[in-house]
This record gives structure tokens, sequence and C-alpha cells, in this order.
């Protein structure tokens, strides 16, 4: 039996965190070894349906997530390259039998979707789906980094103090039928300060001229690879708990072709307006200590600027 089944969107996440927690011998459709056992969904595998249109259950001491239950139909995604009858696909198929095998056998759940609203709704309704009742943990990664994902095994999961209304609201709106609205980022200035992801979009859009959908792919991508932290919406502060890590960045950015003589001269020292004794899980945006190697040409442009935009906000000429 796997003691410890931990489930992410992304195969490359899953490695990552194999990798960090030596189970990265690779059978089909997971990694595992001992105990421990990581998996992947694809994105989200399971959609969910109203039952009906007309009529929905809810009470006053129903939770969101029974809520959620009584009132959806949950399946596998149909193949969106099918026609007419959609399908779902054999690979989907094959994907969620080796996710309900191990949720069978395991005897705790780690959820280790992205932290955000969308991977509550992923990891909900693929729990709907399967029907197994077993305890779930949440790890809460603002970095794909082999330190924080160790650290969040060992104190069972790091979710923030907000973290359970944080999913009751995230749940809720979707059962609802609420659809986040895209701001429109044009004529925006990014933010002098740190950056969320408003101002990642702002930024890309007056460099290259980027839809905001196309920098959030490329964003979560480097995130994905562990390369900077998970871009919030709307957080552009640092907890003071990371000026270590910050610095250790520095350090490293001290070896890159096009960063590294800017880099040289950063410290993480004078400038207080960056940080926060709030410790919120969520963070402005930063690159991690991690070395970017095999990045796609977009990847690598968002990644240069991210980088850039940070060693400005902490330059000698900033923090005076």
């Amino acid at each position: 039996m796997n003691n410890i089944l931990i489930i992410t969107e992304s195969r490359t996440v899953a490695k990552t965190i194999a990798q960090a927690l030596g189970a990265n011998v690779l059978h089909k459709g997971y990694f595992g070894k001992g105990q421990i056992a990581v998996t992947w969904t694809g994105g989200g595998i399971i959609s969910s349906r109203p039952k009906c249109k007309f009529q929905f259950t809810v009470s006053s001491d129903m939770t969101a997530d029974e809520t959620f239950a009584a009132n959806f139909d949950f399946s596998v995604r149909k193949d969106s390259k099918g026609k007419g009858n959609r399908r779902a696909s054999e690979k989907d198929e094959a994907q969620i039998g080796v996710i309900q095998r191990l949720w069978r056998d395991a005897a705790t759940i780690v959820n280790a979707m992205k932290p955000s609203a969308p991977g509550e709704v992923i990891f909900t309704s693929l729990s709907n789906y399967i029907g197994i009742d077993r305890p779930v943990v949440r790890m809460w990664l603002t970095s794909i980094t082999s330190k924080e994902i160790v650290a969040s095994l060992e104190n069972g999961g790091n979710a923030p103090e907000y973290y359970a209304g944080f999913h009751d609201n995230a749940i809720a709106e979707h059962t609802i039928g609420a659809r986040p609205i895209e701001s429109d980022y044009a004529g925006l200035e990014p933010s002098q300060g740190l950056w969320c992801m408003a101002d990642l979009k702002a930024a890309a859009l007056t460099l290259w001229g980027w839809a905001p959908a196309k920098t959030a792919g490329v964003a979560y991508a480097l995130y994905n690879k562990g390369l900077i932290s998970y871009p919030s919406d709307n957080t552009s502060t640092l907890p003071l708990s990371l000026a270590a890590t910050v610095g250790d960045t520095f350090a490293n950015l001290r070896h890159h072709p096009v960063l590294g003589k800017k880099a040289s001269s950063v410290s993480v020292t004078g400038t207080e307006s960056v940080w926060s004794d709030d410790t919120d899980a969520l963070h402005a945006v930063t690159v991690t200590g991690l070395y970017p190697v095999d990045l796609s040409r977009e990847e690598e442009m968002l990644y240069i600027v991210i980088a850039d935009h940070i060693l400005d906000v902490f330059s000698p000429e900033k923090s005076e």
C-alpha cells in the first residue's frame, strides 16, 4: 500500500516533487518509491456539469463542498479534438484509472495543485468523481523547490491559516457559476514595486503585445518548472521570512549571462518597502534559486524580465 498519494496538475511538477522526496522511480502514470506515490491530472481531467439547470439543492447547513457534490455530475473530460459525440481520450481514461487505483490504496491524499481557486476546483472535482473517502492534506507550494516540497510534507502540509475560507470561496464561486472577468490591461503601467500577475500582464502587453492569457500561460509554465513563485493576482510584497532565500537567488543570478553584472551589485538590505510582516502564503512574484535551463524563447523572455525587474527594485539606487 502507498501510504501517501500526492496529486498535482502537471507531470513536470509531479516529477520535481518526486525527485525532492526520493520517490522518482517512473511507473505507468506516476512516480513512486516506498510509501510515496506522486501522480498528475494533466489539468482539469474531471469535468463538472450541473445536474439540473432549473433546480438547485442547497440549505444553510450544507458546506460549499456538499453543495458542489449535490448539484453537479462529474465525468472524465471530453476530447476537445473529437467531433460529434465526443468522448474522453484514451490517455485521460488511462490516467484516471491510475489515479483511482492509487487513491484506493492510499492512507492519505496530498492535494498539491496550484495554490489557486482553479486548483481547488480541479482537486475537489477529482475527489467527487472518485468518491473514496480519505484524509486530505493540502501541499501549498508557492515555489516548486525541493526545500519547500520537503518542508511541506514534513509539516503535514503548509496551507496558510486562511486556507479553509479560501477553499470554500473557490468552490462556492464555481458552484454558483461565477466566472472571473479578465481585466483590460491596455494602457496600464506595471507597478514600480514588486510585481503580481496583473503587473506581469501589463509589462508583457507593453513590451511584446502579449494577450493577458498568453502571459499567464508562460508564467504558469515557469512556476511549474520551479523558476518563479506562484504569480498571485494582487500581492506585491514579500514576507520577511524570505530574505535569506532572496539573497541566495541574487547570488545565483550573478552567473547568468544577461543578468550577472546587475546581480553582482544588488543585495537584500536597504529595501524596507518590499518587505511585509504578513506571513501570507502568497506573495509577489520572485525568481527562485534554480538556474533557468531548457526554456522556450517566450519563457526565457518572461523570466529575464521578471528577474531584471526584481534586481531593479533591489538596486542600490532604489533603496537609497
